[in-house]
C-alpha cells in the first residue's frame, strides 16, 4: 500500500487493520480498537472509513515498530519518541 493513500475500499481497511495489529503483536504492544469499525463488528454499523487504535506504547517499543511499520505508513521515530515521553 503506498505511503499516504487514502483507503477507499473495505478490504483496504482491513488490510491496514490487519498490518498494524500484526505489528503490535510482534512488538508485545497492548492494544484496542475502538470508534466506527469497532462498532460495526459488534452490530453498530457506523458508514465511517478509518481506523481508531489506542496503543500502551512504550519508548522500548519504538525503534522495532517504527521500522516495521515505515514500509507501507508514514512512521516517525523522533515524533514516536517525542510523544511518547510528552
Amino acid at each position: 500500500m503506498p505511503k499516504r493513500c487514502a483507503v477507499s475500499d473495505p478490504s483496504e481497511l482491513l488490510a491496514v487493520v490487519e498490518s498494524v495489529i500484526s505489528a503490535f503483536r510482534r512488538q508485545d504492544v497492548t492494544y484496542f480498537i475502538t470508534g466506527s469499525l469497532a462498532s460495526s463488528v459488534h452490530g453498530e454499523f457506523r458508514a465511517t472509513n478509518d481506523l481508531d487504535v489506542v496503543a500502551m506504547l512504550e519508548r522500548r517499543h519504538l525503534a522495532r515498530l517504527m521500522a516495521e511499520l515505515s514500509g507501507d505508513f508514514i512512521a516517525d521515530l523522533d515524533q514516536a519518541i517525542a510523544a511518547v515521553e510528552a
